[in-house]
Formats: C-alpha cells, sequence, structure tokens
C-alpha cells in the first residue's frame, strides 16, 4: 500500500460525523510518520497496522503523515461492504511517484491508471475475455508456460527466473498455447533486459516512495533519476515486445481477442500495463509457495501423491495451498479504495468523500476466530470454505476494480506449482525463518537459497 499518487482534492477531512471512528493518536505535524519509523519503517507496515488493530480495533483512522488521511479496516464484513458501495468509477491509490512520471512525461498508461469512462470501457472490454465465459484458452496457455518453466527451473537468480516466468505466462496468454510454443521455439527476442527493468521499477519505486517524490523529482535526486531511467527503459522494452508479439501468429490468444474489439493504441498500452503490472504479485506469491513447500516437506509428499488433501480433485489441493500462502503472506497486504462520488456508510460510520479505505488483509487473514492456529501453515483449513474465510482474504479484491489478471494469475501459479512439486523435492539450503517485509509489495528479508532434487 503506498499514500503516493494521492492529489490534494482527495485529502479532505472527516466530518463530526465520522468522529466515532478511533483515531490513533499522532504529532501535531507528520501523524504517526514517526511512530511507524520507530517501529520499523515503511518496511514493517503491515506489522505496524496489525498492532494498531489490535489496539484500536477492526476500524481504526490514522494519519502516516503526507497529509494522507487513511481509514484502516479489518472486519470482514464492512470489507466487503466496502467493495459493495463501490461507485461506477472506483478509483484505488497509485504511487505517487508513478502518476508524477506519468504527468510529466505525457504518458498515457493502461487500466492500471485509468479512471472514469476511458476505465469504464476498456474495462467492459478486458472483463470479456479474462473474466468471464470460456477460460479454457487462458488454462491452455497457463499450462504451457508452467511445464516450459519447469522443465528449465533452477535455483539461481531465483526471483529474476520468476520475473521472467510471470512474462512468459503472459505472453503465452496473449498467443495462445499453440502458437507460444512455436514463438519459443523460433523467435530470438531477449527477455532477459525487460525482466530486469521490471523488477527494477518496484525496487526503485520503495526507495523513492520513502522521500517526497514531489521535491525529489523537482530537484532530480537521484533516487528519482534511477526511477525515471528503470520506468523509461521498461516501458520501451514492453513496447518492443507487443508490437514484436503483434507481428507473429497470434490467433486463438487474447491478443486477438483485443485486436478485435480495441484500436491498437489502446490495445498496446493496456498490454504494456498489463507486463509491468503482472510481474511483481505473482513472482513472489510464487516465491512464497516455494518457502513454504521447503518449510513443509511432508506436504509436498502428500501434493505429490495426492492422499491428504483432496484425493480425486488434484487441483483443488495445490488451490488450497496457495490459498494458504496468501493468507499468510499476502503479497499486497493492503487493498485501497477512495471515496469519491459520494459519502459511504460502513457498518455504524459515515464516510466522507475525499477519504481513504485501507483494507488491511494482513490483519483479517490471521484473525484468530476465523483461523484456528493463524500462524500456523495449514492448507486443510480451506476445505471448511466458510463464507467469512473468503472474505478475510480477498487478495485479489472483488467488485468492479477487482484484480483483471486473476483468473490468469490463479490457472499459472497452480500449474506451475503442480509441475515443480511432480519433478522435484524443494529443499533450503540453509533451514531458517524468512520474515515478511514491504517493498512495495511483501518480500523475502533475505535471498531465498532453494535446492532442488529431481524426484
Amino acid at each position: 500500500m503506498s499514500g503516493g499518487g494521492l492529489t490534494r482534492k482527495y485529502l479532505s477531512h472527516f466530518t463530526t460525523k465520522s468522529a466515532t471512528i478511533p483515531r490513533s493518536r499522532g504529532w501535531m505535524f507528520g501523524g504517526t510518520k514517526w511512530s511507524l519509523m520507530a517501529a520499523g519503517g515503511p518496511e514493517q507496515l503491515h506489522k505496524y497496522v496489525d498492532r494498531r488493530h489490535k489496539k484500536y480495533g477492526p476500524i481504526f483512522r490514522e494519519t502516516l503523515g503526507g497529509g494522507v488521511d487513511g481509514v484502516f479496516i479489518s472486519d470482514v464484513n464492512y470489507m466487503r461492504q466496502v467493495f459493495q458501495l463501490d461507485g461506477k468509477y472506483p478509483v484505488h491509490l497509485v504511487p505517487e511517484a508513478w502518476t508524477l512520471y506519468n504527468k510529466r512525461f505525457g504518458t498515457s498508461r493502461g487500466l492500471f491508471f485509468m479512471n472514469g469512462q476511458e476505465w469504464l470501457n476498456n474495462r467492459r472490454i478486458m472483463n470479456n475475455f479474462l473474466l468471464k465465459g470460456d477460460m479454457s484458452y487462458v488454462n491452455e496457455a497457463c499450462d504451457v508456460a508452467a511445464h516450459n518453466f519447469a522443465q528449465l527451473m533452477t535455483p539461481k537468480d531465483l526471483e529474476i527466473s520468476l520475473y521472467k516466468w510471470s512474462l512468459n505466462t503472459l505472453i503465452a496468454v496473449l498467443l495462445g498455447a499453440r502458437n507460444y510454443e512455436e514463438y519459443v521455439r523460433t523467435n530470438t527476442y531477449d527477455l532477459r533486459e525487460l525482466t530486469k527493468n521490471v523488477k527494477l521499477i518496484f525496487d526503485s519505486s520503495t526507495r523513492l516512495e520513502q522521500l517526497p517524490v514531489k521535491w525529489a523529482s523537482h530537484n532530480n535526486w537521484k533516487q528519482w533519476t534511477n526511477f525515471v531511467q528503470c520506468v523509461d527503459i521498461a516501458l520501451d522494452g514492453a513496447t518492443d515486445l507487443v508490437m514484436n508479439l503483434m507481428d507473429v501468429k497470434y490467433d486463438g490468444g487474447l491478443l486477438e481477442r483485443m485486436m478485435s474489439a480495441m484500436p491498437k493504441s489502446d490495445v498496446i498500452k493496456v498490454i504494456v500495463d498489463l507486463i509491468l503490472a503482472a510481474g511483481d504479485t505473482t513472482t513472489y506469491t510464487m516465491l512464497w509457495c516455494l518457502y513454504n513447500l521447503a518449510k513443509h516437506p511432508e506436504l509436498q509428499n502428500n501434493l505429490h501423491i495426492k492422499s491428504k488433501y483432496c484425493p480425486d480433485t488434484k487441483v483443488t489441493s495445490y488451490r488450497n495451498f496457495i490459498k494458504e500462502t496468501l493468507r499468510l503472506y499476502p503479497v499486497a497486504p493492503f487493498v485501497t479504495r477512495v471515496i469519491v462520488e459520494e459519502p459511504v456508510t460502513v457498518g455504524p460510520y459515515r464516510i466522507d468523500i475525499g477519504n481513504i479505505i485501507i483494507l488491511s488483509l494482513y490483519t483479517s487473514g490471521r484473525n484468530a476466530s476465523l483461523f484456528p492456529r493463524p500462524h500456523s501453515f495449514d492448507p486443510d483449513r480451506w476445505f471448511t470454505r466458510s463464507p467469512d474465510m473468503q472474505k478475510a482474504t480477498l487478495h485479489f479484491a472483488m467488485g468492479a476494480r477487482s484484480c483483471i489478471g486473476r483468473k490468469i494469475a490463479e490457472r499459472q501459479l497452480e500449474s506451475t506449482l503442480e509441475m515443480i512439486v511432480k519433478k522435484y523435492h524443494v529443499q533450503l539450503e540453509v533451514d531458517e525463518d524468512i520474515e515478511m517485509i514491504m517493498n512495495m509489495v511483501v518480500v523475502p528479508s533475505k535471498t531465498l537459497k532453494l535446492k532442488l532434487t529431481p524426484r
């Protein structure tokens, strides 16, 4: 979660009608920024907010500094209400560095940055291709990419390898499974530089978000110029890749569907943003899955022989493993909405226009009343599938602005996890507990070193 990309018109205060929302205490200037810094800084934001919920309850209000005032919510029913109250044009937060870059360089971006009618028109088109109807073309593409990755997987430079896997999966979906296999055999397009720069965007964004971004931009601080360079290279590389894909066979894939329904210019910018946005979330979700595989070798065997979780439905057992990984290691531990159309009522509280709502998935996923032994990794718990458990772990969000790539992500994670478990026994080179830290998304505090033993 970042308070970055919010403009001042969205920073109005609550009216007295919402004064009953508990508020954490902070300094007159800077809000509770200094409390956060004392608790470990932005890297520990998820744990800091979790402690605030324990102190103030399932809903509280806090200013973390920079004038950005948020209402934090961990109650599952309140969270679902927030999504049900989404207006026609729901708005979420975008890191300030990204929006400032777009404004400064006149860059037109895809769905993640669109709002209003432009967003709605393009979102409706993409919904038809990625969230509705027959998704067999997506499933086939994800399976082919998963098989390709499992065959070539190496623990060396694991994060970069996973970024490349995520990008290859999207290419497979764009071209269709059959065309992707031909593309891999015959195309010499080098994905390594693009992969590295997509990762560097998020690394440089994190460093920049800890500074006054506008000031860093105005004075061309090194952190800003590094960020601009990464974005420039990644945008150019992603655009070149899309143009390259348009010159090969893509019948049966997402690209064919988009070209039939959207202007070419919109196709390019929507796909470019899919390339840039999908990399970190799926990469680190898979990384945490591999960590859990290594920490729980008995679960690897059970998944492999299909005897414990779900003997008749193999995919469900892998899905439960992924759900449990996301519950404990939510790569996006905060989901945000900005109230822009009219005041809303969440539970007994009125929340006015201009306020930010922040859903605390790290905290809701550790709710002991919903998840007994909340800190234990137990995929079996998902066989109950209670509605409240589902509400507490809305990692792809829900409603009109839910993750457009949800079905791609779910299938590629399941397929790849299955391929890896069938082919390898996964171990940690050094058996140690690894902490979660915020780095735009939740990442391991140490480099994850794995040992892969063929089965």
